[in-house]
């Protein structure tokens, strides 16, 4: 049976409950439809559902406090307000395969990739590692994410290199977001992930490199014991370390000592 919408369907007022949204027609008529209809009004407070307005000569309600309409049309012929995609702040951009599965599916992977190098060096867009964004897309952390953040680097800062295990820091100050503001932290160079795995502050590497760096200047190459007391870290922590240097073409392994590979390097 198909139900004919009148061009006189307008509100007189309306009622919002825990479960239900019901408008009171001018011409005696009830509709009521579930409240999960309209997720800004699911979510909303009792006193921002109360806070109504008629808009449309009574064809429409509007809620100034969380910027949700209805309409007595939209009412009757069941059209739910639909929530947008979730919003992710803390994603610092999106996979690019799964941008080429939504937007190019068909285009070869070779020649997506060079798509987005072109764009990348005309500025349109940034790539980082397997992600892209937008050139002027950036990452903006909420007052209590920033607090959780700055304590999660600081752990890391102070134990140097020889850092906490991931889960007990993010376990204590991650939060709702912990996964999210580990990979914000990743990206933005502040925690680096070597090739085990590992999380270590960036300026603990760095201060090694220099140190490194610093020895090469009396020394090509560097035995393991030797970089353990160069490092200050332990035997566990030290040869993955080396094994990053060698990834990073820092260092090179030759039997049983790394070659320093920098211009500095004594021969």
């Amino acid at each position: 049976m198909s139900t004919a919408v009148s061009v006189e369907s307008r509100i007189d007022h309306i009622d919002v409950s825990d479960d239900t949204i019901t408008a009171h027609l001018v011409d005696g008529r009830v509709i009521s439809v579930p409240l999960a209809w309209s997720w800004r009004l699911s979510e909303a407070t009792p006193s921002q559902r109360a806070n109504w307005e008629l808009i449309g000569d009574g064809h429409g309600v509007h809620w100034p406090d969380i910027d949700e309409d209805l309409s007595a049309d939209g009412m009757l012929n069941g059209v739910p307000a639909r929530r947008p995609a979730k919003a992710e702040p803390l994603k610092s951009g999106m996979a690019r395969e799964a941008l080429r599965a939504q937007m190019a599916r068909e285009m070869p992977p070779e020649a997506f990739r060079e798509l987005l190098h072109v764009l990348a060096a005309a500025g349109d867009v940034r790539l980082a590692g397997d992600r892209l964004a937008l050139s002027g897309h950036r990452v903006v952390l909420s007052t209590d994410d920033a607090i959780r953040a700055a304590r999660i680097e600081d752990a890391f800062r102070r134990a140097g290199l020889d850092p906490p295990p991931v889960e007990d820091v993010f376990r204590e100050w991650g939060g709702a977001h912990g996964a999210r503001l580990k990979d914000w932290l990743v990206e933005e160079g502040r925690l680096v992930r070597i090739r085990d795995g590992r999380l270590f502050h960036g300026e603990a590497l760095e201060d090694l490199r220099c140190k490194l760096r610093d020895f090469a200047r009396t020394s090509s190459t560097i035995e393991i014991g030797t970089f353990k007391e160069l490092a200050g870290a332990t035997r566990k922590n030290a040869i993955p370390l080396l094994e990053q240097f060698d990834e990073e073409r820092l260092t090179r392994r030759e039997g049983n000592v790394r070659r320093i590979l920098t211009n500095d390097a004594a021969r």
